[in-house]
């Protein structure tokens, strides 16, 4: 369960989705090496999504948990 903040912690391969009040994880994410530029995580919201992130995105980990989070 979300309480509030949710954080985005990681690098440009791999999230995690952290509960700032709590410290739970509540989502992760990971860049799939076979296919640049694409993503597969789940947010809080438990459900298991394939993002797609341009070229040129600066922190491309940090586009993807906002998306995650938003649903």
């Amino acid at each position: 369960m979300v309480t509030g903040e949710i954080e985005v912690r990681g690098d440009a391969q791999v999230i995690l989705l952290v509960d700032a009040a709590s410290g739970d994880t509540v989502g992760s994410a990971y860049a799939l090496d076979d296919e640049p530029g694409w993503w597969r995580g789940i947010g809080p919201n438990g459900k298991l999504r394939r993002l797609w992130v341009a070229p040129g995105v600066a922190k491309p980990g940090l586009d993807v948990g906002r998306r995650l989070v938003a649903g």
